[in-house]
């Protein structure tokens, strides 16, 4: 009798287990290579706006300090719940930056989960459900910061559809 028995990497199982280890490796690298560079691009915005030392006179400058109109970050975080799906949407906030977890309110179970980013009312980010799916959503917080609204859109396919979560 001959044991054909193969090791764990070299059956189906075992490859596709060690694809999805490199590409979630790959996909973390690549959010925190692109994180960097738009935190570093927006400090060197807001550098660049600054005036160099020397520029203006003393007479011409202002007795005050110079303020900037900064969009005040709307907090979001809580409990939300989408009207078209009927799914609960925990949000966690932590200055602009968003993570977000999709969850079946009847059995708590988890659906998905993302990130995302709040600039004024405005909210952007990725997220994906269990199945792998991965979408991006382009949403707007109400003036009254009850409802968020906007669209979704498969990365993949290219499908669309709205959003629309109110806070609870």
């Amino acid at each position: 009798m001959s044991d054909d028995k193969k090791a764990f990497w070299e059956t189906l199982p075992g490859l596709l287990t060690g694809i999805a280890a490199v590409i979630t490796a790959l996909t973390g690298l690549i959010a925190i290579f692109v994180h960097s560079n738009s935190r570093s691009s927006l400090a060197d915005r807001a550098e660049a706006r600054d005036e160099r030392p020397g520029e203006r006179s003393m007479a011409s400058a202002p007795a005050y300090p110079k303020h900037r109109d900064t969009p005040r970050v709307a907090d979001v975080s809580g409990s939300w719940r989408d009207l078209i799906l009927g799914t609960q949407v925990r949000i966690q906030q932590k200055g602009n930056l968003l993570t977000t977890e999709t969850m079946n309110p009847l059995t708590g179970q988890h659906l998905a989960s993302g990130t995302g980013v709040i600039s004024g009312r405005k909210i952007e980010g990725p997220y994906q459900w269990v199945d792998g799916s991965r979408y991006v959503a382009s949403l707007d917080l109400s003036e009254d910061g009850t409802r968020i609204t906007g669209s979704y859109r498969n990365t993949y396919t290219g499908q669309s559809g709205a959003v629309s979560l109110t806070r609870q």
